[in-house]
């Protein structure tokens, strides 16, 4: 997979939105699951999410890196890049027994990307970018 990642990077220069099902900006670091969260799913890859970062960053192509797999929202910006993670579509809410129904739409204009966030807990956001 990282093979085909730093080929396609490689292979033009056109600005990259890159999802993802684990999320790109893991270390080891990070803060454990909240209390209590039982379907908190931790990242598996902190050996190589430095190099992964470094390919994407080396790049100068990818503005945004978007994934879900930890079942809870968000964002934090790394050397200008920025890393949404994106709460579950189906994870179920404890204190409704209902699915979150979580999703987003992207739009992408003139150095703005906009999230509209749908579902419980989804919030919107703009993030501004420069599209190289």
């Amino acid at each position: 997979d990282l093979v085909w990642l730093k080929t396609d990077l490689s292979a033009n220069g056109t600005p990259c939105l890159l999802f993802s099902h684990i999320p790109l900006d893991n270390t080891a670091e990070d803060p454990p699951p909240p209390k209590g969260d039982d379907w908190y799913f931790p990242s598996f890859y902190h050996a190589q999410g430095e190099g992964i970062r470094e390919m994407i960053e080396d790049s100068s192509r990818v503005l945004i890196c978007m994934a879900g797999h930890r079942h809870r929202n968000n964002h934090r910006e790394i050397n200008g890049i920025h890393y949404i993670t994106h709460q579950s579509l189906t994870h179920r809410n404890k204190a409704t027994g209902h699915p979150y129904g979580a999703f987003s739409i992207v739009e992408i204009d003139h150095g703005e990307i906009r999230i509209n966030g749908y579902g419980v807990k989804q919030e919107s956001r703009s993030l501004k970018i420069s599209i190289p």
